[in-house]
């Protein structure tokens, strides 16, 4: 009888052993893969691990936005003034500025920047919009940019030196006298190469040559390398009917005039004053605005052997012949250094053709380009004078105390 109950307590021991064993089994197997259990513990461990690290990434990058934010501030402070906040603005003083690529500009007294638009100037260079509702175009030095003073006299800056482009390269734009090729190429030439002789005044001293020579090419050459440009007239030179004073606007064109006589009224555009000096073109400023519009007019890479687009004579800037076809030539916002007439510069002839120079093409001509110079002497220039006008410019005034 005690045998029987001993194995009787043993079977029901195993029976309540397994079904605890079955119990815990469940209990374990809940506490790791249940709801709460250690698996999804130790995923949401991870996933808030990995939300912590990404929300102190955003910090980190907040905190670096914030101080380049402060950087710009800064640097926008200390920066010089910008192109973008002086178009349509008078300026009493010669202004520095500084185009988007920080290629620099000197804004001469009295003068203005053209807008976009604004008397057919087109900035296309860069094609970036300051003001979306006022499609107002802001420039860079590569358009032309356009200046105006009060009495609607228009001039275009030329860069000199080196320029930075909007793919960050770098072209380099000499202010010297050349001579092209026929695939218009340039050729750097020497002080009386062909002839032709750019005259200081201690060199004219010794000189009786009838033609008027610059006012101070060195002081030219000196300003322009040193503010990094001049500026040429954007037209060929009118009249002024009032007072007889030359004009650089859209319109008639200033004919049958000499060199001396275009001298004087060139040099006489502007009073000579603190600010700026205005002088007939010289063979610096000719040779080198055609490299500028060479290297940034769309396709007139080739422009020194341009040729007239007019077939006779007309007004200087936007225009269209009798059968209403447009003969306009404007390259970076300059118009007809091909075309129209001829125009006279400051370069001496010395030898026996005559000490007086013009440049460009002729209206009517093919054989006449914008590289050409020719020199004639006295009577000749009178006999030709109704082909030939001329152009004025302007350099900021260095020896300004």
């Amino acid at each position: 009888m005690k045998s029987k109950e001993n194995k009787g307590i043993t079977l029901i021991a195993l029976v309540i052993t397994i079904v605890v064993l079955i119990i815990l089994a469940g209990v374990s197997i809940n506490m790791v893969l249940g709801e709460n259990g250690l698996f999804t513990k130790a995923k949401e461990a991870t996933e808030n691990m990995q939300l912590a690290q990404k929300e102190e990434e955003e910090g980190i990058d907040n905190f670096l936005n914030e101080i380049d934010e402060i950087v710009g501030t800064i640097e926008e402070e200390l920066k010089e003034p910008q192109i973008k906040d002086y178009i349509d603005r008078k300026v009493d003083n010669n202004t520095t500025i500084y185009d988007k690529y920080n290629n620099k500009i000197v804004i001469p007294a009295g003068f203005k920047i053209v807008k976009n638009g604004e008397d057919n100037v087109d900035y296309n260079y860069t094609g970036i919009i300051a003001n979306i509702e006022a499609e107002e175009t802001i420039p860079s030095v590569q358009d032309g940019i356009v200046i105006k003073d009060d009495d609607g006299n228009e001039f275009v800056w030329v860069p000199v030196g080196t320029i930075t482009n909007e793919d960050k390269t770098k072209t380099e734009i000499k202010l010297e006298r050349r001579i092209f090729d026929e695939n218009g190429n340039a050729t750097i030439i020497n002080a009386n190469d062909m002839g032709y002789k750019e005259e200081t005044k201690e060199e004219r001293k010794n000189q009786e040559y009838e033609n008027t020579i610059a006012k101070d090419i060195e002081a030219f050459k000196t300003s322009a390398n040193a503010n990094g440009g001049y500026y040429i007239a954007r037209y060929e030179a009118g009249k002024e009917s009032s007072n007889g004073k030359a004009i650089s606007k859209q319109g008639t064109i200033w004919n049958s005039i000499t060199q001396p006589e275009a001298a004087t009224a060139a040099q006489s555009m502007y009073e000579d004053g603190d600010n700026f000096i205005s002088d007939l073109v010289n063979s610096y400023a000719w040779d080198t605005a055609i490299m500028f519009i060479e290297k940034y007019s769309p396709k007139n890479s080739n422009y020194a052997n341009q040729t007239s687009r007019n077939a006779s004579s007309e007004n200087t800037g936007e225009r269209t012949n009798d059968n209403g076809e447009s003969t306009t030539d404007k390259v970076c916002n300059i118009y007809d250094m091909a075309s129209n007439r001829m125009e006279w510069e400051t370069e001496t002839y010395i030898q026996s053709g005559g000490p007086f120079v013009n440049r460009g093409g002729l209206c009517g001509r093919n054989d006449i380009k914008a590289k050409d110079r020719q020199g004639y002497n006295a009577e000749a220039s009178k006999n030709f004078g109704t082909a030939l006008t001329f152009r004025v410019i302007l350099y900021i005034n260095n020896t300004k105390e």
